[in-house]
């Protein structure tokens, strides 16, 4: 769930108001909820549910108290707290038994806001865990304060949360990936760590990192952020291939295969390849669009007339790796990919690839590169008789996720054969600018996100 975890209410006491306004503008934005702050007093639960049914998104309740280490946003705690104690003194005396959590507010930029929040991120305010969360976007602190605060917190680990901290909702948020059915939930999300901060909109620089040009936006941010499931192509996206298949591998094959009884000579061996591959192709339209043809069986026929005996299953796997082996020229994955899917399965999402390729080559690279740890399925055109852009292979994928398709992504650098595919299935599309795939496509498609250097770390800022 997609919650502004800090939306500032005082003005709608002090008028005798709700903030159905601040509400709508949430849900117009793609929020799942608004957690509204008021200091010294709390919405009652009659006014909350009257702003859902006026907003039609969830209303939530919070208060601000001022304690000597600085602010604190109370969530789940139901009667309101005083002002003026230690954060010590508010947990042993008012909080312990109520599971709430405690959120460190940072509201300036100045030396004292450091300290406080260097002091926090260390754990040496006190032998104490005084707080549960620290607010790290924020209106009140400058984008380079952010991107530092966002920095010690992966060093030392803390919890940090996103709230907008002003009477404007949407700047900055919270995603969840539990659902949220109260305040105790948010609570409970919060202390457990099972919450990553996440800008919006408004700002010119992204907190996270990264220059904000490199990725051209097509919907709005909180669409994509609201993705459970992604799904990768991989030569083009992940790993960067460079290979050739031209009558010189076939003749370095064909010398492979002389050794082994198999008399052929390579422009024979290329043509009949892919002559066998034309009818293969051909025979398999009848049931798909985009078909695909397992290389296995071709090279098993191959060696079998060229031998004039049956080839085994596992000698064609052998000749086909010597085939790959052959024909690649290099292999490695792009910058910060490992790193990247690393930190996307950290934060808590469902991967999986659907590639254009053949299982004899593929398999093993997968193996070599070491990618398997970090995706729950790997599709292959190969296995299932049908490539990109078919609709079937899609449908294998999402039974897979277990997921709607408004729920999954799909990243690819092919215009056509991963992007058009994916969109006509209703799932997110990031196109990658790598200037290996299609960037034209037969059919009008329009990426819902771009990145238009090919820099996959950015894919950390458009999936929270």
């Amino acid at each position: 769930m997609i919650i502004d975890l800090h939306v500032d209410a005082d003005r709608h006491l002090k008028n005798g108001t709700l903030p159905v306004d601040e509400a709508r503008r949430a849900a117009e934005l793609g929020f799942d909820g608004v957690v509204f702050a008021l200091r010294g007093a709390l919405f009652s639960r009659e006014d909350l549910r009257r702003i859902e049914a006026l907003s039609g998104i969830k209303a939530f309740r919070a208060q601000i108290t001022s304690c000597k280490e600085g602010e604190l946003l109370i969530i789940g705690h139901d009667t309101v707290l005083p002002d003026g104690l230690s954060a010590l003194e508010l947990k042993a005396s008012f909080l312990r038994e109520s599971g709430a959590c405690r959120i460190l507010i940072l509201s300036g930029t100045g030396p004292e806001t450091d300290r406080l929040a260097v002091k926090y991120m260390y754990r040496s305010l006190d032998t104490f865990d005084l707080f549960d969360g620290l607010e790290i976007y924020a209106s009140g602190l400058s984008k380079k304060r952010m991107r530092d605060y966002l920095e010690d917190k992966r060093k030392a680990g803390f919890c940090a949360v996103g709230g907008s901290a002003s009477e404007t909702p949407g700047l900055y948020c919270s995603k969840f990936y539990r659902p949220i059915a109260d305040e105790k939930d948010m609570a409970s999300e919060i202390i457990a760590g099972r919450v990553y901060p996440c800008p919006i909109e408004g700002h010119s620089i992204d907190p996270r990192g990264g220059r904000r040009a490199s990725v051209a936006w097509n919907i709005g941010r909180t669409s994509m952020i609201k993705t459970k499931g992604l799904i990768f192509d991989l030569y083009g996206t992940l790993i960067d291939l460079k290979s050739s298949e031209g009558i010189g591998e076939f003749q370095k094959l064909a010398m492979w295969l002389s050794g082994f009884d198999v008399q052929v000579s390579g422009d024979v061996l290329m043509r009949y390849y892919r002559q066998r591959c034309s009818e293969l192709y051909a025979s398999a339209r009848k049931e798909v669009k985009f078909p695909e043809v397992d290389i296995l069986n071709v090279m098993r026929d191959a060696i079998t007339l060229f031998s004039g005996k049956e080839c085994p299953i596992e000698f064609a796997r052998k000749a086909s790796l010597v085939f790959r082996a052959i024909s690649v020229k290099s292999i490695s994955l792009y910058p910060n990919v490992r790193k990247i899917l690393r930190e996307l399965r950290r934060r808590g999402y469902t991967m999986g690839i659907i590639s254009n390729a053949q299982a004899a080559f593929t398999v093993p690279e997968i193996e070599d590169l070491r990618l398997w740890q970090f995706f729950d399925f790997v599709i292959l055109s190969s296995d299932v008789g049908c490539s990109k852009p078919e609709e079937k292979i899609y449908d294998i994928a999402l039974r897979q996720l277990e997921l709607p398709p408004e729920k999954t992504a799909f990243i690819g650098d092919d215009l056509y054969g991963d992007i058009h595919g994916a969109a006509k299935k209703g799932c997110r599309t990031v196109f990658v600018r790598t200037n290996v795939g299609n960037i034209t496509s037969p059919e009008k498609v329009i990426p819902d996100a771009e990145l238009t250097d090919g820099d996959l770390r950015n894919l950390l800022r458009i999936f929270p």
